[in-house]
């Protein structure tokens, strides 16, 4: 079946193999998730199918194919046990057991929470391996509609991660990303598809629009302002106030560029680091303690 979910409004027709043949199964509008309609997907397994850069699985160096046997001594058997064992955990340390080809070993991973409330929410940027891609078309003006929605919400998640990185610059700081950051992302993008890479990039088109617009000086945010700022006054400031006024946006934006690409080859070297501890193949691994 190459169906994830049905369409809200049309009939969703499934192709089934059986008894050698071909059938085809018709599914009502209102059965919004398959197993509704009697339909059922088998377990899936706790294997990683991606890992998003930068996250804490990425530095914790789980890679894409491992099993996950275990979370803090408690089995893993299917992926839908692994939120569960998640949840709650919010910047607090677990220990994952990890199976990699015939090696079984450790790893420590910190979830974090992208909303920055400990406890809550834990993510470690790690997904299911992926069967097939459901792509349910709409009309023009509903695509519209759905299009100015994500875009809403984009911007509105850019300066959400804005603030909770000037809010908790010291934890936040590591998941800011520079060029190779990017690079690596687009990279992942590509090989999903076509379609993801051209998303990724009006992602990112649409974040460098979102920065541009904050109210630091040298920015376009910062022009807006200036001219508010002159508007209310009702004259132009003098040419030393507006020298001043850009070297403090100069002053911001270049320790926000150190502190990106700083991150990027510190970000190498830890996935580095920790996939160097992990046993290779033919090697003896340490029995979990």
């Amino acid at each position: 079946m190459d169906a994830s979910k049905p369409p809200k409004k049309e009939t969703l027709h499934v192709a089934v193999a059986r008894n050698g043949g071909t059938v085809t199964i018709p599914l009502a509008p209102e059965a919004r998730e398959p197993v509704l309609s009697g339909l059922r997907r088998p377990p899936e397994p706790p294997i990683v199918g991606g890992v998003a850069t930068g996250m804490p699985a990425y530095t914790a160096g789980i890679k894409e194919g491992d099993r996950i046997l275990a979370i803090n001594g408690r089995p893993i058997t299917v992926w839908d046990e692994l939120p569960r064992a998640l949840q709650g955990n919010a910047d607090r340390r677990m220990t994952l057991t990890i199976r990699r080809g015939t090696q079984t070993f450790d790893l420590h991973v910190t979830p974090m929470n992208p909303d920055g409330r400990r406890g809550s929410d834990a993510r470690i940027g790690i997904e299911a391996p992926r069967h097939g891609v459901y792509v349910e078309r709409h009309a023009l003006v509903e695509s519209m509609d759905l299009g100015f929605r994500a875009t809403g919400a984009l911007i509105a998640n850019v300066y959400g991660g804005m603030w909770l990185t000037v809010t908790r610059p010291l934890y936040y700081r590591e998941y800011l990303g520079g060029p190779i950051f990017i690079a690596q992302a687009a990279s992942e993008q590509a090989r999903r598809g076509f379609d993801s890479f051209l998303q990724f990039l009006a992602m990112i088109n649409i974040a460098i629009m979102a920065f541009n617009l904050l109210p630091i000086p040298v920015l376009d945010g910062g022009h807006i302002l200036l001219a508010l700022v002159q508007a209310a006054r009702g004259q132009a400031i003098s040419a030393r106030a507006y020298i001043r006024f850009q070297k403090v946006g100069l002053a911001v934006i270049g320790t926000l560029f150190i502190l990106i690409l700083a991150n990027d080859p510190m970000r190498l070297v830890k996935r580095q680091r920790a996939l160097d501890k992990a046993p290779q193949e033919g090697e003896v691994a340490p029995s979990p303690p």
